[in-house]
């Protein structure tokens, strides 16, 4: 069979990947090539007149349209190519693994997949086997051996009756799969209350946890969980849906920081955020630091590529200074963060996962005093006390930052707030991926019986 893939936007690159890992695995000779707007007049009648071929739609959204587009010019010879094909993997997939004992990584995070952990490694010693599903838009930053998928095919896929990932996908997946999302941040950055209105961080919130019916979410501490419970209760969300399973890129990040040898602290690392109002106070910040002889790392914010011409931009005043240090590699080096006393911003995850991994407090720039009086009634819903410390100036920073450094008494002090927090606020903290192994374990094994309505002579037997 000869195929018309129709539009050739992500959805049309997955199945056409499909074609070909199919035509591998199942001995086909199938052929496709792309068609697009733009030629559709011009050969409409090659296509019609040709034999054993057919056009694949490609886009859900899109689905009626193109239908539209294609019988207006006479083609009336068309699939749904995203369900023809996922279902095709489908059943492929269900031959090749047993259920009972399968569980699915959706592969989203175009910024690495270190949010799973040891999950993998994890299952397949405890005898499971995985499934790993990278999406299209993905996999153009991360190739591998992966199976390229787009996120419409997820409502076609059963073959593993639990589906994990870090994106919003609870929406997107079969009823009768179980998914569960692990946050791509420790904390979520995007609803601090400082710099979003109650009623944008109520309406992420809703989009995000709980829009077409929400879906379990592995939540990484206690405090996140309070939280979280609080707008739950608030918009009718299931507790039940809250996991408290951890955080499992910390685990091998926690013991791979442990293994390396111990640097002089002489540096402070500054998280780029290159948005107004906060540009002008990173490069104020850095200048302090400078003036006064610190190193300073400055991250680049490798999740927004398309904001490195700025961050270029910024930083040139710094680059003949041989204490400036502009980095772009997508994870700070074991290196860098034992030479680093701290690490500052204002909003980012980071802040968060910085002290468990090194036991140093990060430091939280604060909005100005003046900002402060305009809003003294809003409550800031991002600070940690046990692990952050705020500032409000330079001089502020500066005094923190030679504590950091100097002050045995304050940095012992500030280390046990950290310690204590791992052990009393942080779920499964080192763990996180043996919890999250186990709890799928313990999921497949539990609910044998529903799983035996779907694959044993039930729904979606074969």
């Amino acid at each position: 069979m000869h195929y018309f893939i129709y539009p050739g936007g992500n959805c049309g690159k997955s199945v056409a990947f499909l074609i070909d890992f199919l035509n591998d695995k199942l001995k086909c000779d199938n052929t496709y090539e792309f068609l697009n707007d733009y030629k559709l007049e011009d050969i409409a009648s090659d296509i019609s007149s040709k034999k054993d071929s057919l056009v694949l739609i490609c886009s859900y959204k899109y689905k009626y349209k193109l239908i539209e587009n294609l019988t207006k010019n006479g083609i009336t010879y068309y699939k749904d190519g995203i369900m023809e094909f996922a279902t095709l993997l489908n059943s492929y997939l269900l031959k090749k693994y047993n259920p009972y004992k399968t569980l699915a990584l959706v592969l989203d995070d175009y910024k690495g997949q270190k949010h799973f952990g040891n999950i993998q490694t994890i299952m397949e010693r405890m005898g499971y086997s995985v499934c790993r599903l990278i999406l299209s838009d993905v996999y153009s930053y991360e190739k591998g051996s992966d199976i390229v998928i787009c996120q419409d095919m997820l409502r076609y896929l059963y073959f593993s009756p639990i589906f994990i990932g870090t994106g919003s996908h609870h929406s997107f997946v079969s009823h009768y799969v179980k998914y569960i999302r692990i946050f791509s941040s420790y904390y979520i950055p995007n609803f601090h209350s400082y710099y979003h209105t109650q009623s944008m961080i109520d309406l992420k919130f809703y989009d995000c946890l709980l829009g077409a019916g929400g879906g379990a979410l592995a939540v990484s501490c206690e405090t996140i969980y309070k939280s979280l419970c609080e707008f739950f209760l608030k918009y009718g969300g299931n507790l039940d849906n809250l996991l408290k399973l951890g955080y499992p890129s910390l685990d091998s990040a926690y013991l791979e920081y442990q293994k390396t040898e111990q640097y002089a602290k002489d540096t402070v690392i500054v998280l780029s955020l290159p948005h107004k109002p906060f540009v002008d106070s990173i490069i104020s910040s850095i200048e302090a630091l400078l003036d006064n002889g610190f190193r300073v790392l400055y991250k680049t914010h490798n999740g927004h590529l398309e904001l490195r011409e700025i961050e270029e931009n910024i930083v040139k005043r710094w680059l003949d200074n041989d204490k400036f240090v502009f980095y772009t590699k997508p994870n700070i080096s074991n290196i860098e963060l034992r030479r680093s006393i701290s690490m500052i911003e204002f909003r980012s995850s980071m802040l968060y996962t910085y002290p468990l991994i090194t036991g140093k407090p990060s430091i939280l720039l604060q909005p100005s005093k003046e900002w402060f009086l305009e809003n003294k009634d809003i409550k800031d819903n991002f600070y940690c006390d046990s692990l952050h410390i705020k500032v409000f100036d330079n001089n502020q920073l500066l005094s923190v930052i030679y504590k950091l450094q100097n002050d045995y008494d304050f940095i012992k002090q500030r280390e046990e707030k950290i310690i204590n927090f791992r052990k009393n606020d942080a779920y499964a903290f080192c763990k996180g991926s043996d919890k999250i192994a186990n709890f799928v374990i313990g999921y497949l094994q539990d609910n044998k019986v529903i799983l035996d309505s779907i694959y044993k002579g039930g729904i979606f037997s074969e």
